[in-house]
């Protein structure tokens, strides 16, 4: 899971740091997709958690959930919105209450199943 996570933290990196280019852009939320539709439902490692912030989105990939702090990694793509909600331990991991990462995969997951192809 760990490479998995690298692989995106490069992906965003790179398309940070060169011109736009919407192909590179739609190849990163495909990875990014695709992770999370491989992990299946719930709150586990390797689900995209989102946060409406702005004019966009703070996207994260959970790396550790725990009984009441869910661990995260930022996805710093485009405009970098972090969320407010989340913090930095004491071992310098970006946290978030684990209710709070639950409630927002329940949304997700609802609406994944509310749009679903049949």
């Amino acid at each position: 899971m760990k490479d998995k996570i690298q692989d995106l933290l490069q992906m965003c990196e790179r398309n940070n740091n060169l011109p736009f280019n919407r192909e590179r852009y739609n190849a990163f939320w495909k990875s990014v997709g695709d992770l999370d539709k491989s992990v299946g439902d719930g709150l586990v490692p390797g689900r995209l958690v989102k946060w409406q912030v702005a004019d966009g989105y703070a996207c994260y990939i959970v790396v550790k959930v725990g009984k009441t702090l869910t661990q995260l990694q930022h996805l710093p793509e485009g405009d970098g919105y972090t969320f407010a909600g989340t913090f930095i331990n004491s071992r310098g991991n970006v946290v978030v209450p684990t209710v709070v990462a639950q409630q927002a995969i329940q949304w997700h997951d609802g609406l994944r199943k509310l749009f679903a192809s049949k």
